[in-house]
């Protein structure tokens, strides 16, 4: 699945997060205000973590450069540049890497995909800004499990595969 230790534990924690929610959620299926808290929860938790791997697989290529005042500019400019990133700025920070990144990234994606992940952030969005968000719980775990492709495409694309 994933070649990066850290994006693995990482998503090894948030099928933690499911798995507990999960229990919660089945205690008390008919409440579906309950449901809905944990859905929202748990989507800005998944998105949370998605932000740290992403600024993580993006700096282990500044890494590889064995330069620390690179490294330590690379970090700190992912640090501004990755909050809450859609899909294109993802594409768009690949491209600062190389021109053909943001191509064979998104050849390795399908609609489905790139779909699940712009939907997890939308509802992450409307959660920390204080609106309805429209994921149920289940569908968060769909969109979740549907982004294991996102993060296995970027790590291919960036590690050269």
């Amino acid at each position: 699945m994933f070649t990066s230790p850290f994006v693995l534990q990482q998503f090894s924690s948030i099928d933690t997060a499911i798995e507990s929610l999960s229990k919660v959620k089945n205690k008390f299926p008919e409440d579906t205000q309950l449901s809905s808290y944990l859905a929202g929860y748990l989507a800005v938790y998944i998105f949370g973590v998605y932000e740290e791997c992403l600024e993580h697989l993006f700096a282990e290529e500044a890494r590889k450069t064995g330069n620390e005042k690179i490294i330590r500019f690379i970090e700190d400019a992912l640090d501004k540049m990755i909050r809450t990133p859609n899909f294109e700025i993802v594409k768009q920070t690949l491209g600062r890497f190389a021109e053909d990144m943001p191509i064979k990234f998104a050849g390795k994606l399908s609609s489905e995909v790139v779909q699940a992940y712009s939907s997890l952030k939308t509802n992450r969005d409307q959660i920390s800004h204080g609106s309805q968000h429209s994921a149920t719980f289940d569908d968060v775990v769909k969109f979740h499990k549907s982004c294991i492709q996102f993060f296995t495409a970027l790590e291919e694309v960036i590690n050269g595969r």
